[in-house]
């Protein structure tokens, strides 16, 4: 699925990604991060406003723009594109979290509520994004679950 952002949204997600990648706590669900990068990298890759002098101030204006409900400077914005575990995963943590007033949640519930995927199964989604992290279904790394084999391990035949 893919959710146009404005290049205020754009910029105000991707701030609030960064805060929460160099906050102390753990993110309550790490089956989120492969949404969230997908929101921030294309921004990175896209964006000179990570390296503007006047970053801060930039941010604070984009901020308040959207608190207010006032359209911005205009320019492309950004299209993310996120996969429909991505976006399951995405959009339950969005309602248990409380992320800060000028972060377009609604935007992106809607989005993705138009995409028709909320049907999807939770604890599915979950699964298949920590897989694709190395990751069991609890976030545990698979090497360090006691018993876990690589796949495609060699077995040792002790017969001989």
């Amino acid at each position: 699925m893919t959710i146009h952002l404005t290049d205020d949204e754009a910029f105000v997600l991707s701030d609030w990604i960064y805060e929460l990648q160099q906050s102390k706590g753990p993110l309550s669900d790490e089956a989120v991060w492969p949404a969230l990068y997908a929101i921030d990298g294309p921004f990175h890759t896209t964006s000179p406003l990570i390296f503007a002098p006047d970053y801060r101030g930039r941010l604070a204006a984009a901020q308040a723009r959207m608190i207010a409900g006032e359209p911005g400077p205009g320019g492309p914005g950004l299209l993310v594109r996120l996969s429909g575990d991505e976006a399951v995963v995405l959009a339950h943590w969005l309602c248990e979290s409380s992320p800060p007033p000028q972060v377009p949640v609604g935007k992106l519930l809607a989005a993705i509520e138009a995409h028709g995927v909320a049907g999807t199964d939770l604890p599915a989604a979950r699964r298949r994004l920590l897989a694709t992290m190395g990751r069991n279904e609890d976030g545990i790394m698979f090497e360090d679950v006691p018993g876990h084999r690589p796949a495609g391990a060699a077995t040792r035949d002790r017969s001989s």
